[in-house]
């Protein structure tokens, strides 16, 4: 389903309620285990929760496994830490917590300059291009990722099920990736979206350090053109792709590769055999269509992967 901009907006402001930042030596924090809890307070204020992610963020610092932190009791995760902070963390060094409500959702450091989903969407909306598409808004805890389609009509091709061509958007406010856009292809009677692999470099990267939002802007509208003359190209190799017989054995291969989760692969693998398409197409829409039921940051990866795989092979 697509939405209009105003929709869009309203999802990203929905989704900004109760976000603050602290930011703090990390020396200061005070670790807490109560009922079995891992909880910490950060200059005068919590209890806050750790979310899955910044967890993963606190372990990285530390050296620590993720698997082995997760399975150790309270008192010997605050053991850890408090020793590994004393030991590990320079002094002088600033963490930035990222908060929701009661919970860090990102723990980054104290030059992580924060341009989050809201300062993106004005960008956009300054460049004075957004009415000119419909969008697909995926986001979560810890991705952003927005697909701008070009409405069906004006830039259509019918032969594989309505491909429509576009760009996307990508951003995390929680140091899962940086600002990204680039082209995708956008399959109408499937919903399948593939991000388009390009000989070049991204149209725009631009980690969360040293940002500037004109510089931003300027990319981001370089980005838009370049992106879509991108997906067109790419609407035309995937009709190619049709025409280029894969077997099973090859798309299995691919899955190896990748390193699939065994029900993503099984999924994948359905897919392709029930589709009847078995060809490159085939392969690429068995991908995409997998990646549909992902998380924001997982789809992309996948959809781009898919895009890499139609690179190379049609």
């Amino acid at each position: 389903m697509t939405l209009l901009w105003n929709q869009v907006k309203k999802q990203i402001k929905k989704d900004d309620r109760g976000k603050h930042d602290i930011v703090v030596d990390p020396r200061s924090i005070r670790w807490l285990i109560p009922d079995c809890k891992f909880l910490l307070e950060a200059d005068g204020a919590g209890p806050f929760s750790l979310s899955e992610w910044a967890e993963c963020q606190l372990c990285a610092r530390l050296g620590i496994p993720v698997k082995y932190f997760r399975n150790c009791p309270g008192k010997l995760k605050k053991m850890q830490v408090e020793y590994l902070i004393k030991h590990r963390i320079e002094k002088g060094k600033r963490w930035r917590l990222r908060l929701k409500g009661n919970t860090v959702r990102g723990l980054v450091s104290g030059s992580y300059q924060p341009f989050d989903n809201s300062k993106v969407a004005a960008v956009w909306e300054n460049i004075g291009q957004y009415d000119r598409f419909k969008y697909q808004s995926l986001l979560d805890d810890t991705s952003f990722f927005l697909r701008a389609i070009v409405p069906n009509g004006e830039d259509k091709n019918d032969k594989l099920g309505g491909l429509l061509t576009g760009f996307y958007v990508r951003n995390s406010e929680v140091g899962r990736s940086g600002i990204s856009a680039g082209p995708i292809v956008y399959r109408l009677v499937c919903s399948n979206g593939l991000v388009v692999a390009q000989e070049r470099k991204a149209l725009l990267y631009k980690r969360h350090i040293w940002i500037d939002k004109a510089a931003i802007a300027e990319m981001l509208n370089y980005a838009v053109s370049g992106a879509i003359a991108l997906s067109r190209k790419t609407t035309e190799a995937m009709a190619e792709a049709r025409r280029t017989p894969i077997n099973i054995d090859a798309l299995v291969q691919k899955l190896d590769e990748l390193e699939l989760e065994e029900q993503l692969r099984q999924q994948a693998l359905d897919s392709f055999i029930s589709d009847g398409d078995h060809n490159v197409f085939g392969m690429v829409n068995a991908l995409t269509s997998t990646a549909r039921g992902l998380p924001p940051h997982e789809r992309y990866e996948l959809e781009r992967s898919a895009g890499k795989i139609l690179a190379g092979v049609a």
